[in-house]
């Protein structure tokens, strides 16, 4: 669902709402509605809501970590010439909190959040601030954050699930089997996750891999 939000300029802002929870969609418009704000278009599934994007052009868009927000938030943030700010939603405790820190995501919200704190994260977005639900702010580990920051944030997300697999003591083998990926493939991840993270071995890489994957930092 697309929103368009008036502003207090002559700029209409627009919010494409892509939860994944049709109610809640459904819920959140109609709220919205009731300030004031207009319905514009709807979006059926994610691969649409990428489609739509270079015409709708949205200010935001409200997306579900859960449900390949994630991915979909880099992939946004990614088109040129589209200046987009994304607001995740997160289940509590989710794997995908410390992953986002480091995706270009502008707001971070529970996905139980109330419809009063979706539109203070908005106008704050709209003020160009970013917005993290203050609970979740105390959830974040700093010093996971560094550990993560120096280890998986340099990494593209191909890469990161060979850095997982091999975190798990995989064989080349086996993370190419499990990741329907050539060897070759595989001995090529290997090698540039080595350039930037600055190791010289696979067996340090290895070894780091383990860790983080102990540490539940990948």
């Amino acid at each position: 669902m697309t929103i368009k939000i008036m502003g207090t300029t002559s700029h209409i802002f627009t919010v494409m709402v892509a939860r994944q929870n049709a109610f809640i969609r459904q819920s959140l418009c109609e709220w919205l509605h009731t300030q004031g704000y207009q319905s514009v278009d709807y979006a059926n599934d994610l691969v649409q809501l990428v489609a739509d994007i270079p015409q709708n052009k949205p200010d935001f868009v409200l997306l579900d970590a859960e449900v390949d927000g994630l991915e979909l938030c880099r992939t946004i943030r990614a088109m040129p010439q589209i200046a987009i700010k994304c607001v995740l939603f997160l289940t509590r405790h989710s794997r995908y909190l410390l992953p986002s820190l480091f995706a270009d995501v502008s707001g971070y919200l529970y996905d139980d959040a109330s419809i009063d704190e979706i539109l203070l994260c908005l106008e704050r977005l709209r003020r160009g601030e970013r917005y993290i639900n203050p609970a979740m702010m105390r959830q974040i580990d700093r010093p996971k954050v560094l550990a993560y920051q120096t280890t998986v944030a340099p990494l593209s997300e191909r890469e990161r699930e060979v850095f997982r697999y091999l975190g798990y003591n995989y064989s080349t083998k086996q993370i190419g089997d499990t990741l329907c990926m050539s060897g070759k493939t595989v001995e090529t991840h290997l090698e540039k996750m080595k350039r930037k993270l600055l190791l010289e071995t696979t067996k340090d890489l290895r070894y780091k891999a383990i860790i983080a994957v102990n540490n539940g930092d990948t």
